[in-house]
């Protein structure tokens, strides 16, 4: 009763780490009880509960009591056994004076301390991988929100803040009253979000924020959700596309459908003149359009008048990867080894059942098969691969041949050795669960089955006195011991699930972490730029002139706003650097920069200096204007200023010139002016290889 009671505790403390040792100790409890005076279980397998107990051993001992316990834990069941060998079920202990089961003690205790600490050896070095690996990880995702909270300001800023600057710059004389309703609609730095996102509300926005009433036909269901991330996307795309069609489009009026397919489709039929080219796209098309929809893994198409954005409806653009969970494999490890370990000292049962009978042809080859078939399960449990079905046929064969080289030594019957046959066709079924353990689930039936022919044969086919023998050992090895190997893998499988979905809500907890906190350094860095240029607007508004320094301060603002939405300080490549360095000493001169697009990749390598003293040259030329990117093969920054012919740092405009690992060329601007030539610097350098023009 003791026991019993022992055992429930166990159970019901299962989460906990004494639970083992209780589970331990009443197994051993059980094998102790066989010694007290008058102790009668004739139903009680007391090297079955020592095996038990001796798989909690091996795996709660210290390292430096490990070879104690194997030379102690035999000794006792040998003496608990001898006190009163009729009182429990012989079993193994009918030969060779009953230590063939306590050497199985030994065996599996020893076999369990050295695979707990090969696997606390490989956990360790696994911990300190993924430490690596998650930092790495937060590394990324840290960079990949920094982008992606840039990004998303640039694009609320683009449309509110920006816009409204270049509307007062467009203009001779501000209207006062229609720039303090621009002021009132400036958004602030952090973007908007709809609370449930769907694709009606997506509608929506699109029409209140694009303006000009543009024509938006919805061909799916309007609750159809969106994460936080396509909506703003989509939004943002479509609503620059518009403006820039009511730019520099026709009049004609801007026909947008939204329907799905599986992913998120919106197709705008638009006849803005943009055909792509980064050289000539702002920070509205380049960042809204492309970067936007293509960072969530979208695609963005043109056919004639038609662009098509294609985005998941639940795309989101940053993840963390925490890798795979060893629960499973290690769980089936320590199943595998327990089994081996039992198996491979078991091949003691048929060297006894070889010694017991004259040596015949047949006793000798089940030895011998027992013996590879020992030895091919202890490597199997060691090496612990998985294994292709080439390599499992011939190893599988061995223990599967057993039951019926047995048919061949038993066919007149075993008499007297009835017990050791049990263990030995035990051992057999031990031997298969071992080898299939590490191979597919389906070649383990089929051996299984094999397996189990053989004992069905050998009950029906050998003499009688061997039919309770062979059924025992199906019993064993068919029904209890797969019992107890599937509920620890599935107990296994159902942990591994839970730390996935822990993982997962980690990681969660991560991003969401990380998305808040580079926001919020996003919002630090621009926050005094917006507050002077929202100062300045303020003042134009009431009533101060829009004069010379006006324009030049609004402009100098200007340029320093777009670079400051895509140049991240600490997340640029060389480029962006450089971007940076041209743009200050231009407004330390009192000038002012037309900032356009700027993707350049990650490259740290720094521009020679001689090629960087051409771009500083050429940056103060008249009305200049700067742009970079990366088209996966190459970075290209270029610089467009206006200038006579013959100030340019060379002659003739179609040999580019190289400079280590750079190349500049001078071209015709595409856009010329009456009041002087323009020109554009370009200089161009191969990327590093899986250059991107985003962290």
């Amino acid at each position: 009763m003791l026991v019993v009671l022992i055992v429930a505790a166990g159970a019901a403390l299962s989460r906990h780490d004494r639970a083992l040792s209780s589970l331990v100790f009443a197994a051993w409890m059980l094998v102790a009880a066989n010694a007290l005076p008058g102790a009668q279980a004739p139903w009680l397998l007391i090297n079955s509960a020592a095996l038990f107990g001796a798989f909690g051993i091996g795996l709660l001992v210290r390292r430096s009591l490990l070879i104690p316990a194997v030379l102690a834990f035999p000794v006792i069941l040998h003496i608990a056994w001898r006190a009163h060998p009729d009182g429990v079920l012989a079993s193994g202990f009918a030969v060779l004076d009953g230590w063939i089961p306590c050497i199985q003690v030994g065996v599996v205790i020893l076999a369990m301390g050295l695979i707990r600490d090969s696997l606390l050896r490989e956990a360790l070095v696994m911990d300190a991988a993924f430490r690596v690996h998650l930092d790495a990880e937060a590394a990324s995702a840290t960079a990949q929100a920094r982008s992606h909270a840039r990004r998303r300001t640039a694009i609320a800023i683009h449309e509110s803040l920006l816009n409204t600057i270049r509307s007062v710059l467009a203009v001779n004389e501000v209207d006062r009253l229609r720039l303090r309703q621009a002021l009132l609609r400036v958004a602030p730095i952090a973007v908007r979000t709809a609370t449930i996102p769907n694709l009606g509300l997506l509608r929506e926005r699109v029409i209140e924020d694009a303006g000009g009433n543009p024509e938006v036909h919805l061909t799916a269901p309007a609750t159809l959700a969106l994460s936080d991330d396509a909506f703003e996307s989509v939004r943002a795309a479509l609503v620059e596309l518009i403006r820039n069609h009511q730019r520099h489009g026709d009049e004609g009026q801007v026909v947008v459908r939204l329907s799905t397919s599986g992913d998120l489709v919106v197709a705008a039929v638009d006849a803005t003149p943009w055909d792509g080219d980064p050289l000539r796209s702002g920070i509205g098309l380049r960042t809204a359009v492309g970067a936007g929809i293509s960072e969530l893994g979208g695609t963005v198409r043109r056919s004639g008048g038609v662009i098509t954005l294609e985005v998941r409806a639940m795309a989101m653009p940053l993840s963390i990867e925490f890798g795979p969970t060893t629960v499973f494999s290690r769980s089936r490890a320590f199943m595998s080894m327990f089994l081996a370990s039992m198996a491979s000292s078991g091949v003691l049962y048929f060297i006894a059942l070889a010694l017991g009978a004259r040596v015949t042809a047949a006793g000798l080859t089940l030895t011998v098969v027992a013996l590879l078939a020992g030895l091919a399960t202890m490597v199997l449990s060691w090496q612990r691969r998985q294994r292709i079905l080439a390599h499992v046929i011939p190893i599988v064969a061995l223990p599967i041949a057993i039951p019926w080289i047995a048919l061949w030594m038993y066919s007149d019957g075993c008499p007297g050795q009835e017990q050791v046959l049990t263990s030995a066709l035990n051992v057999s079924g031990f031997m298969v669960l071992v080898i299939t353990l590490w191979s597919r689930w389906w070649i383990l039936l089929a051996a299984m089955g094999l397996w189990l022919g053989g004992v069905i044969t050998f009950a029906l086919e050998g003499a009688a006195s061997c039919e309770s023998s062979a059924l025992l050992a199906a019993f064993n090895s068919l029904i209890f011991l797969p019992a107890v190997i599937a509920a620890v893998l599935l107990a296994a499988r159902f942990y591994a699930r839970a730390e996935q979905v822990r993982n997962e809500q980690r990681a969660n907890e991560i991003l969401h972490r990380t998305a808040m906190n580079a926001q919020e350094q996003v919002n630090a860095e621009l926050e005094a730029l917006i507050r002077q240029a929202t100062d300045q607007l303020d003042r134009l508004a009431s009533g101060v002139p829009l004069d010379r320094a006006a324009i030049d301060h609004m402009r100098q603002l200007e340029g320093r706003i777009r670079l400051a939405v895509q140049v991240d300080p600490e997340h640029c490549g060389a480029f962006g650097k450089v971007a940076q360095l041209l743009l200050d000493e231009v407004v330390a001169a009192g000038g002012f920069v037309n900032v356009r697009s700027l993707e350049p990749s990650l490259d740290p390598r720094p521009i020679p200096p001689p090629a960087l003293g051409t771009l500083r040259a050429f940056i103060h030329g008249r009305d200049p204007a700067i742009a970079a990117f990366c088209d996966g093969l190459a970075d290209y920054f270029t610089v467009t200023s206006t200038m006579p012919e013959a100030n340019l740092p060379w002659p003739g405009l179609e040999h580019p010139v190289e400079c280590e690992d750079v190349e500049i060329g001078i071209e015709w601007a595409a856009e010329q002016c009456e009041d002087g030539d323009r020109f554009t610097l370009v200089v161009v350098r191969p990327a590093l290889s899986g250059g991107s023009s985003t962290p």
